[in-house]
């Protein structure tokens, strides 16, 4: 990615209280939707207001990306992108997660025993 760096820290894997059952309109306030690649390196693609907005933002970006890779260049392509959003200390979560590739909800990662 043209803004990440090698000595980025990882970013959080904090999820909202409300992570999975926020509804697609539901005003986010500040949110940011976040192009992260599987190594972990990250950047941000802008500012949305609601997960429908994210998944449009996320599919524009992945649409320019391929549209620079098709003319020579060689852009980052990410795996996930993050919907971040304040959780009720007001801190910064995870609210929802699109899948690069397929431009579907992802799977959460399972957490083993």
């Amino acid at each position: 990615m043209k803004h990440a760096t090698k000595n980025q820290p990882k970013a959080s894997n904090k999820r909202h209280p409300e992570y999975g059952t926020i509804g697609r309109d539901v005003d986010l306030g500040i949110a940011m939707l976040i192009a992260e690649t599987e190594d972990g390196q990250y950047e941000p693609a802008g500012p949305v207001a609601t997960i429908n907005e994210a998944i449009e933002c996320a599919s524009h970006d992945m649409a320019c990306r391929m549209r620079d890779l098709e003319l020579g260049g060689e852009p980052t392509c990410p795996a996930i992108y993050r919907v971040w959003s304040r959780d009720y200390e007001g801190e910064y979560a995870i609210v929802y997660e699109i899948d690069a590739a397929a431009m579907k909800p992802a799977q959460p990662a399972r957490k083993r025993r």
